[in-house]
């Protein structure tokens, strides 16, 4: 065979060995591009697997504290009325205590008034005895009987001026105690109503799913108005002092004034009695 033909079958040989290798190597790439492409597909999809499944324990996790916090509130609702209902019924039993008091005071000061006029009357009595005993002319006579008649319209006068004037104080008192007392129902019941909106929000925020965190802010705010205000309208509620001080002054008015209508009464009506007697 001659040169140029063994150099032509060469080059067909090498050609035909690199196009075999080349092809190889591309095959082998291609492979190894394939087998890397299913290996980061393999490696996302475990990713995303990865992913899902901790979404899911966080989802888990997140409706287990959402649970657990709207378990909380229903649980401190509860508390809160049963502390609310404790403090209105400690509310209204130190109110009838005060009541009670009040009323037996009256009752006492009653009988200790009605103890003292008997035992004015009765001193009066002995008092115009001996009067009449002294009494000898017609005119001395009559000046006695003026002067009992006298002593006793003013004393009537100036008791019923003096039971007027308690009456109306009394009545004062009592307007006074049923305002606050009403006042204070009103602001307890207040109270309740806004702490039980409260808590029906925070729990139907919590069972749509609203964060926790939100509602129990949320609930706070609330309550901490709902207590403000409740504290306010009870400050107010309790400030009868100004009331009580006008009741007692015109009280005291009206008895130092009966008092001294009685004085006057009275020396006008010694004077007419000794005018009868002898200067002696």
């Amino acid at each position: 065979m001659s040169k140029p033909m063994m150099k032509m079958n060469s080059k067909k040989t090498i050609l035909s060995i690199l196009i075999v290798a080349g092809a190889a190597f591309i095959g082998g790439n291609y492979a190894m591009a394939v087998m890397n492409a299913n290996k980061q597909a393999e490696m996302q999809a475990r990713k995303e697997e990865r992913k899902n499944e901790i979404e899911a324990n966080r989802e888990e996790k997140r409706a287990e504290i959402q649970a657990r916090v709207c378990e909380n509130i229903s649980a401190l609702s509860s508390k809160f009325n049963e502390r609310i209902n404790d403090r209105g019924e400690k509310i209204r039993t130190k109110k009838q205590e005060r009541e009670n008091k009040w009323q037996e005071k009256l009752v006492e000061i009653d009988n200790q008034l009605t103890d003292f006029r008997n035992k004015r009357d009765t001193a009066w009595e002995d008092h115009f005895a001996k009067l009449k005993e002294k009494a000898e002319t017609d005119a001395q006579k009559k000046a006695v009987a003026d002067f009992e008649e006298a002593v006793k319209n003013a004393i009537e006068t100036r008791r019923a001026a003096i039971d007027s004037a308690m009456t109306t104080f009394r009545s004062g008192v009592k307007n006074l105690i049923e305002t606050r007392k009403n006042g204070l129902a009103k602001a307890v019941e207040n109270y309740q109503t806004a702490e039980k909106a409260a808590f029906e929000k925070a729990k139907s925020d919590c069972a749509s799913g609203t964060d926790p965190k939100t509602v129990r802010i949320a609930l706070h705010t609330s309550l901490k108005s709902a207590r403000d205000k409740f504290n306010a309208e009870k400050q107010a509620v309790e400030k009868v002092g100004a009331s009580m001080d006008t009741l007692i002054t015109a009280k005291r008015t009206a008895i130092d004034k009966a008092v001294s209508d009685f004085k006057t009464t009275m020396e006008k009506a010694r004077i007419a009695l000794k005018e009868a007697f002898p200067t002696e």
